[in-house]
């Protein structure tokens, strides 16, 4: 309602405009309002058709004021009992989508919820494949959030503990699906302690069925974008969220899902940390340092992988370094793309493409890349935007000619038929690959962290020399680097002032071979 003293205006929407999506795997899983009795379940999220037209009525109750609709830019008010408490989401089934939504007056810690719904990771802490793997079963973010206290809470497997968020054109104005153009943000938590990582939407037109059009990419080249910051969720925020695949996938009796007020935060809107308010270009260099300073917040070493198709559309993917993460994947870590195109690219996980991958840090890793193509088709590989990570090179490796591209803030193009790649390219880190390094090393080291002693230990039985020594952290930077160093039975290299964590030894022969091995650096003795 809105009143000028004088004369009454009522507003109303009818429901029919209304639609939510308690769950489902297609377009089609969208339910009318109407045909629902007119209720939206709290913490579902929902759609409604905007209106057009121009109202001029100024409310002078609200500051600044404003026309109610100059003609594009309809405000709309809300009324009602803000929710506090738990607010339950009843049913998700496996592997299906639900459209959910912050239901409080106030932020949501979004990593907090997505983690502690979805299935814990076994963490190999020791570097041991043969002894037991330590289970990582609980989350505990209270410390980061206005409620604080709770403590640890034991990690559910209801859902995968990734969020999506629609992302569209704002100048495409219209009701009809056939004229959108936008598609979804993938946002993985990846750890309490950390802002999480997102990649930016890819922007499609859509048929009548909800499948995106080949092709039909209307979005500028995204170079430089990164996304935005979704660690927090606005007031009234609506993301996706998908079913784990190992839980059964039906309803216990209660709701399988909950927001609590444990969940919820003071982070301002128009605070830096929030990002709340849509954004798609080049961060300011200095964005993530000022946050980490703020709110102590780790900004996660990742890199992104942009990959595009006829210089029409770009699939941007994020590839982040996390010691607790495995080269598998990964819960709450690894973002699956739930939407992929006939011609798309994305990390391989089995058969299926993903936008995110988070892995420990391996500098002779190859990682495996989706690619299929559906049409003659140039497409563009770009590795940009490091962020907390630095590496010396970043290649392309095509298995098939035997050749590495670097493409680490420069381009490399090819032209591929129609058809499945899957497996034929890979990201990696050196050009190089030595064969047999297991074995060698096996037989000609033995490396080795004395944790009591604070030092780092490499025997050298057979009298090789050694022409570099070096160790690198998670984020690729290098942190003991030695060389010319000889035929010495056994090297050792102090790591008193090393921070705990997991680091890569890489030993170079005279004779230009490699082998490389994980350590865990322990202070505590």
């Amino acid at each position: 309602d809105a009143s000028d003293g004088a004369n009454e205006v009522a507003v109303s929407i009818p429901s029919y405009w209304f639609f939510y999506y308690p769950n489902g795997t297609d377009y089609q899983g969208w339910t009318q309002v109407q045909d629902a009795d007119g209720i939206i379940p709290a913490g579902y999220g929902f759609t409604m058709k905007g209106v057009t037209g121009a109202d001029t009525f100024v409310a002078d109750d609200f500051e600044p004021t404003v026309e109610n609709n100059p003609g594009s830019a309809q405000r709309y008010e809300f009324r009602g009992r803000p929710n506090s408490g738990t607010v339950g989401i009843p049913t998700i089934a496996a592997e299906n989508t639900t459209f959910i939504g912050n239901p409080y007056p106030s932020a949501l810690d979004l990593s907090y919820f997505l983690l502690e719904y979805s299935q814990h990771n076994a963490v190999d802490a020791d570097n041991d494949d043969t002894t037991p793997d330590d289970p990582v079963s609980v989350v505990d973010c209270t410390d980061l959030t206005e409620a604080g206290g709770g403590g640890p809470i034991e990690r559910k497997n209801v859902i995968t503990g990734i969020a999506y968020f629609w992302d569209s054109n704002p100048n495409v104005q219209s009701h009809f699906l056939v004229d959108y153009q936008g598609g979804l943000e993938i946002f993985a938590p990846v750890d309490c302690t950390t802002t999480g990582i997102s990649t930016a939407a890819t922007y499609f037109r859509y048929d009548n069925d909800g499948n995106p059009i080949a092709g039909s990419n209307q979005s500028p080249a995204m170079t430089g974008a990164v996304g935005y910051n979704r660690r927090y969720a606005a007031i009234g925020q609506g993301f996706y969220v998908v079913g784990s695949a190992t839980y059964p996938g039906i309803s216990l009796g209660g709701d399988l899902l909950a927001f609590e007020n444990r969940h919820r935060t003071y982070v301002k809107e128009t605070s830096g940390d929030s990002d709340f308010k849509f954004h798609q270009g080049t961060e300011p260099a200095n964005k993530n340092t000022t946050e980490t300073e703020e709110n102590s917040l780790v900004v996660i070493p990742k890199l992104r992988l942009h990959v595009e198709v006829d210089e029409t559309y770009t699939r941007q993917l994020a590839l982040g370094f996390w010691p607790t993460a495995t080269t598998g994947i990964d819960y709450a870590m690894d973002g699956r793309i739930t939407s992929p195109i006939s011609t798309d690219a994305g990390f391989l996980h089995g058969n299926d493409s993903y936008g995110i991958d988070v892995r420990p840090f391996e500098v002779t890793d190859r990682i495996p890349l989706f690619l299929k193509v559906n049409h003659q088709a140039d497409v563009k590989f770009t590795a940009t935007s490091f962020e907390n990570f630095d590496t010396e090179n970043v290649f392309i490796y095509d298995s098939e000619t035997d050749r590495y591209y670097n493409v680490k803030y420069t381009s490399w193009s090819t032209t591929l038929q129609e058809g499945n790649y899957n497996g034929r390219f890979f990201l990696t880190f050196e050009e190089e690959e030595v064969l047999d390094t297991d074995e060698f090393a096996a037989n000609n080291f033995d490396i080795f962290q004395n944790n009591p002693g604070s030092q780092l230990e490499i025997r050298n039985p057979n009298g090789l020399d050694l022409k570099a020594v070096t160790v690198y952290d998670i984020t690729g930077k290098r942190v003991i680097s030695e060389r010319n160093l000889d035929a010495q039975p056994v090297f050792t290299f102090s790591t008193r002032n090393l921070q705990e964590a997991i680091y890569v030894v890489k030993i170079t022969t005279s004779d230009d071979i490699e082998v490389a091995k994980k350590i865990t650096v322990s202070q505590r003795n």
